[in-house]
């Protein structure tokens, strides 16, 4: 019984260094993990979707500063300074 014993917590230390050692390396794993190419290609399509939408954005925008001009007859210059619109607002 007391050989099982010791070949038992031998086996526990050798799981608990096995264990702090896949830590370890799970963690060196995650500081490289944005360069799996997996990961690069979700980002690359997440950029179109933000590029869009931030285009999508500035469309509106000027579109709404159009309308706002030709109805109430107003500079643009005006207008830009009343809701705080950059003067150099573009598309990316």
């Amino acid at each position: 019984m007391l050989m099982f014993q010791e070949s038992r917590t031998e086996v526990l230390s050798q799981l608990a260094k096995k264990e702090a050692e896949k830590k370890a390396l799970e963690c060196e794993l995650e500081k490289y993990k944005e360069c799996d190419p997996d990961v690069m290609e979700q980002m690359k399509t997440e950029l179109v979707i933000a590029k869009d939408a931030a285009n999508r954005w500035t469309d509106n925008i000027f579109s709404t500063k159009s309308w706002i001009k030709n109805r109430f007859h107003i500079e643009e210059s005006a207008l830009n300074k009343q809701f705080e619109i950059p003067e150099d607002l573009d598309y990316i």
